[in-house]
């Protein structure tokens, strides 16, 4: 008769480590614990410098008006003047030569005279209107470009000299969250340290294996007996079932004291969730040990003693 399966099989396996290790490790959980309810403390200062006042200064001379009068041409009034007096000895010289041309045609003091005066002088006054204007733009448009240039150049004076003050002061406010984020930060890492050296230092652990099981047996953890005592072993009905009742077979080895091939299995009614129990084949016990195997129900079963 074949053995039945057990209901339920446990095993438990316990590691022990060194007392020493044991203590530290209860030292730096309690650590842990300690820095972790500590209240939060935020820090209080300020993150970014605010800008110089030497940016601002820059900002509210490019917002303020353009100063051209002291890029003026300081001659242009004089210089106007001459380019005025030229003109008006250009109108008399030809108000002369129409003089002369009339007087030369006897019709000085004439209607015709008067025509061509007026028209000489109204266009020698317009040439020195534009002229005038001509030279007030000049003077204009080079004291605005100058100008200009000049707010230009000041304004990126002032805003260089402001990016570097306000780089000093951002540095020192660094400096200052880097000092509170380290004393923040001692306590943990300290605890790293601790857990860091724990973690480098050589230690030994002791494990402990047990296995228990309700119900019948389905055969002899061979694990665990030694597969040595495999000789002793007294005659149990439906022990070593044969190897058709046994699936997830997988061969171990050979026990040097029998000479039989050694497996690990399941038998193939138990659950997957079984651990795995090792012994051998009824088959292979039959042929080095005839006298110990029986059928039973078309079954190979083990039911003496084997043979020494």
């Amino acid at each position: 008769m074949s053995a039945k399966a057990p209901s339920q099989t446990t095993q438990t396996t316990e590691v022990k480590l060194p007392a020493w290790v044991e203590a530290a490790s209860q030292s730096n959980y309690d650590l842990a614990k300690k820095i972790a309810a500590k209240p939060f403390t935020q820090y209080e200062g300020n993150r970014v410098a605010d800008p110089s006042k030497l940016s601002q200064q820059a900002y509210g001379l490019l917002q303020g008006p353009l100063n051209t009068g002291a890029w003026y041409n300081p001659e242009i009034n004089a210089v106007e003047k001459r380019a005025l007096d030229a003109a008006d000895r250009s109108r008399r010289g030809a108000l002369m030569q129409v003089s002369d041309e009339a007087r030369a045609a006897k019709a000085f003091g004439g209607s015709r005279f008067g025509i061509e005066s007026a028209v000489t002088n109204a266009e020698a006054l317009r040439g020195m209107g534009d002229l005038s204007a001509n030279l007030r733009k000049q003077a204009y448009d080079s004291a605005v470009a100058n100008a200009m240039s000049d707010r230009s150049f000041r304004v990126q004076g002032l805003l260089g000299a402001g990016a570097e003050e306000r780089g000093i002061r951002q540095q020192k406010i660094d400096a200052d969250m880097q000092r509170f984020a380290e004393k923040q930060g001692y306590d943990l890492e300290g605890l790293n340290t601790r857990l860091a050296a724990l973690g480098m230092s050589p230690y030994g652990k002791t494990e402990t294996s047990h296995r228990t099981g309700t119900s019948e047996s389905a055969g002899p953890d061979w694990a665990t007996i030694g597969l040595g005592a495999l000789k002793a072993l007294p005659g149990i009905i439906g022990m070593f079932s044969d190897r058709r009742d046994k699936t997830d077979i997988e061969k171990l080895g050979t026990d040097p004291s029998t000479g039989l091939p050694m497996y690990a299995y399941r038998y193939k009614k138990d659950p997957k969730t079984y651990p795995k129990v090792v012994g051998p084949m009824a088959q292979d016990i039959e042929k080095a040990y005839p006298e110990s195997v029986s059928h039973f129900g078309g079954h190979k079963i083990v039911t003496g003693m084997l043979a020494a």
